[in-house]
């Protein structure tokens, strides 16, 4: 994906946790790394390789990407709901300009058909 080779460690998280509750307290001790479940579960070399390639500008950088990259997904997530809000809210102003519309057709009727009747009213009483 990004032009780097996968370095793939197979562990067994169960085996290893379960040495480590077996050797008590001290689970750095001769003990630990002497345990059969210990060696088969192969988590001292993913302990090994990760001291050895995690350097302090490697972790920092590691700490430092994760939340920019969820802040990354959540203000495109946030993008899109704006976008469609602003969709909508186009379409509501269409609608009222449209209504508003209809309101001054239907009041210009209204007051010609009401100076309509009262001609015709005076035009009666007189």
């Amino acid at each position: 994906l990004l032009g780097a080779r996968p370095i793939v460690i197979p562990i067994s998280a169960r085996d290893a946790l379960s040495a480590k509750a077996l050797s008590g307290d001290d689970a750095s001790s001769e003990k630990l790394s002497s345990s059969r479940l210990w060696k088969r579960s192969n988590f001292a070399n993913l302990e090994s390789f990760l001291k050895d390639t995690l350097t302090t500008e490697t972790k920092i950088k590691s700490k430092l990407a994760n939340p920019v990259g969820v802040v990354q997904g959540i203000v495109s997530k946030s993008l899109d709901v704006l976008s469609k809000q602003r969709k909508e809210l186009e379409t509501d102003v269409a609608t009222l300009n449209l209504l508003q519309g209809q309101l001054e057709t239907w009041k210009k009727d209204m007051n010609h058909d009401m100076d309509t009747f009262r001609n015709d009213m005076k035009n009666i009483a007189q």
